[in-house]
């Protein structure tokens, strides 16, 4: 996970030795040159070292640029050997969520040097726009923080702990032209069921109370984002069709995005805590917030075929997800959703079909260890 911690004596060698690819070296500082001007700037300089767990892959400084009187992202740079694997955004994140933590900004500005067409797009991936401003032999561009309702929706799922949520941003998808972000959360079901207990209408009644907490909390998230007039969508649960049995956004996607789980071997998100025992809401919102780490690919056991070996139908392909995978590689949606339909005339509705998320070994102990049913 990636941290921005202080710079020290302990880390100080590791970060003077960072080093910018070749293609960027005439655009970054050195940290060495770095380091200096943080000393001199003491008071406005905010240097961090970039740590993914305890190794240091790069340096990050922010500033406050008193002759405009606002604050700055001033420096930035990933070691050569760990560029390309997305350390950039999450440190300029990191960055950004600082400022607005400490100092309450509703701006943070940059510079970039023409020619820089890696940093423009970085930049760019992040909401920041150019001003038309040109100085110093530098471009001027510019980000709208979103503060106050960051900070009241990060309050709500504080009073909601069994609920696990987070940001991401939406450049991966095709709504990023109308909204910047997508928060995601999973709320777990009522009753986490293992196959030892699981029958379908107790399932199906862990997810209409997991759907009632969850519309709880989307309504208190609405009323923060309609205050502050912050533009969002809430994208509808409802597939658009019964062919592509597709939703117009996917939950799941952006649940992996913003790091809440990962697509598993029954393409359902798994989640550490709770296993694939949940129910995923999101809404758009065209602001900036302090996003996830993506999680890019399946983390089930190789060896581990419960929820292939339950399934009824035998629909999964005991398939380990990545995010190049097509959901046809993992799963015949298709035999799956017959069996499930073939129920609608009996049960006025379509069979629930837990079964390969009760047999998931992640997230099973959790009920007993913090008491969900008690809490639902």
């Amino acid at each position: 996970m990636v941290q921005l911690k202080p710079v020290t004596k302990e880390n100080l060698a590791a970060v003077l030795a960072l080093k910018a690819s070749e293609s960027q070296a005439g655009y970054v500082s050195t940290t060495a040159e770095s380091l200096a001007q943080a000393y001199v700037y003491a008071e406005t300089a905010f240097p961090f070292a970039v740590c993914d767990d305890q190794n240091v892959i790069g340096f990050i400084m922010m500033g406050y640029y008193e002759e405009k009187q606002y604050y700055t992202l001033w420096k930035l740079l990933i070691d050569r050997k760990y560029q390309g694997r997305g350390y950039g955004k999450a440190a300029l994140e990191q960055g950004i969520a600082f400022l607005m933590e400490r100092f309450r900004v509703k701006e943070v500005y940059t510079g970039v040097i023409p020619g820089n067409h890696a940093a423009k797009s970085l930049y760019r991936s992040m909401g920041f726009e150019e001003t038309g401003l040109f100085e110093n032999g530098m471009e001027e561009w510019r980000l709208k923080c979103c503060l106050m309702p960051e900070k009241k929706i990060r309050k709500v799922f504080a009073a909601y702990p069994e609920i696990l949520y987070g940001f991401t941003d939406l450049s991966y998808c095709s709504y990023q032209e109308s909204y910047r972000s997508a928060l995601v959360f999973a709320v777990p079901y009522g009753e986490q069921l293992t196959p030892d207990d699981y029958t379908e209408e107790r399932f199906e009644q862990g997810i209409q109370t997991a759907k009632g907490r969850l519309e709880t909390v989307v309504a208190e998230i609405e009323q923060i984002l309609q205050k502050h007039q912050v533009k969002y969508w809430i994208p509808p649960v409802a597939q658009e069709n019964e062919t592509e049995l597709r939703a117009l956004f996917s939950f799941k996607t952006a649940a992996a995005h913003a790091g809440i789980g990962w697509f598993g071997k029954n393409d359902v998100i798994i989640t550490e805590r709770y296993g694939p025992r949940v129910r995923l809401a999101a809404i758009l919102i065209d602001e900036v917030f302090a996003y996830g780490q993506p999680i890019t690919a399946g983390r089930c056991p190789e060896d581990c075929t419960k929820c292939i070996d339950i399934c009824p139908c035998k629909a999964l392909k005991n398939t380990q997800w990545t995010v190049e995978k097509d959901r046809s590689e993992i799963i015949d949606y298709q035999k799956c959703n017959r069996m499930r339909s073939a129920f609608i005339k009996k049960l006025g509705r379509k069979n629930a079909c837990g079964l390969c998320l009760a047999a998931c070994p992640f997230g099973c102990h959790e009920q007993e260890s913090s008491g969900i049913s008690a809490i639902l």
